[in-house]
């Protein structure tokens, strides 16, 4: 039985476990140049889920202590990680935004909340359920 101390965690600490096998069908992170290595889920979602992806990552860096100066993205470094064009960078984080997947940071970009963290697994699986299994 948990103890009541038990509940107090660190925000910024991760469920490292739910991270790894969520993007481990799509993507790997390059430890020194911190980009991503696209994996043969990457090819089954769309532009949008890629988006999704690559915050997840960036969290996941944050986590591993890979230098990195914040785990928010803006729309630029998104599509230069991702290689997904800019005209479809912006709409796709306006369709994450309006779903409640990801946040925007003043000054900073955007990241995927730690509440949003179980629904963003969910809608990537939703494309490529074979793939995540």
């Amino acid at each position: 039985m948990p103890l009541l101390e038990d509940l107090v965690v660190d925000a910024r600490e991760l469920d490292r476990e739910l991270v790894a096998s969520f993007l481990w069908p799509y993507l790997r992170i390059d430890g020194p140049t911190r980009g991503i290595i696209p994996q043969a889920g990457w090819a089954d979602v769309p532009n949008e889920a890629r988006v999704l992806l690559y915050l997840v990552a960036r969290k996941a860096m944050r986590a591993l202590a890979l230098p990195l100066a914040e785990e928010a993205a803006s729309p630029l470094e998104i599509e230069r990680a991702t290689g997904i064009p800019g005209g479809s960078v912006r709409p796709a984080l306006k369709r994450l935004l309006k779903g409640r997947l990801i946040e925007r940071e003043l000054a900073h970009g955007y990241v995927v909340p730690n509440y949003a963290m179980l629904r963003a697994r969910a809608y990537v699986r939703q494309w490529a359920p074979d793939v995540a299994a």
